[in-house]
């Protein structure tokens, strides 16, 4: 679970439950629901016309396995869901990840994963909107006996707009069940710690948002049963 303490109106939300199956592989289902209240109206004519909000929701369904001890796989299936002023729209997407590590041996992993190769939405009006397709491509290594993790990765837009983001990020455990962190998203720099105790993990996470929208602050709470 995680909550976003964000500016400008927005919120951003995130509930998951995933289950191991000896044998069979990973189950997970997840929901999102992202909003952005007080957004100012005006008609035809430039006059102001009160507010609207944005609400966004994704339903997702999620199944991952490994080939062998070097290739892991998943695959992600989501409904999408959006109301814009009076305007609601119905869509689908997903993603597929791969991972590979050469080595039990060592920490070092690959990963691809693909999003939204076929997403859509589709309006009440009958407009449909193409999901935005995007190619991340990622690397990590762990050292200190896995206690220092350092990882890299790079957006790659499909589509006809955007540019490649990169992010980097590192962390640390200090001590059983107390890590710290630290990262870039592009120019933006962020932090964040953990602490875990049996079953219990809170995360916490700040960042430093270089687009005139305000530092956000995230925290999530994990439960293993």
């Amino acid at each position: 679970s995680m909550t976003s303490f964000l500016t400008q109106d927005r919120s951003l939300n995130f509930l998951a439950f995933a289950q191991h199956f000896e044998g069979r592989g990973d189950v997970g289902i997840a929901v999102q629901h992202y909003a952005l209240d007080k957004i100012d109206g005006f008609d035809t004519a430039g006059n102001p016309a009160g507010s609207f909000s944005d609400q966004e929701l994704a339903l997702g369904l999620s199944y991952a396995n490994l080939i062998d001890y070097r290739f892991r796989y998943g695959i992600t299936v989501r409904g999408l869901w959006q109301g814009l002023a009076e305007a609601r729209a119905l869509g689908c997407g997903g993603e597929l990840g791969i991972q590979f590590q050469p080595s039990l041996a060592s920490g070092f992993t690959l990963g691809l994963n693909l999003q939204n190769p076929v997403g859509t939405l589709t309006w009440d009006s009958g407009r449909q909107d193409v999901v935005a397709p995007n190619l991340k491509l990622g690397l990590a290594d762990k050292t200190l006996n896995g206690r220092l993790a350092i990882a890299a990765d790079m957006d790659l837009p499909l589509g006809a707009d955007g540019s490649p983001s990169p992010h980097l990020g590192a962390e640390l455990w200090l001590l059983e069940g107390l890590g710290v962190r630290g990262g870039l998203n592009r120019q933006s720099p962020s932090l964040g710690a953990t602490w875990a105790y049996q079953f219990y993990q809170i995360d916490y996470a700040w960042e430093w948002d270089q687009n005139q929208l305000g530092n956000s602050q995230q925290l999530s709470l994990i439960l293993r049963f």
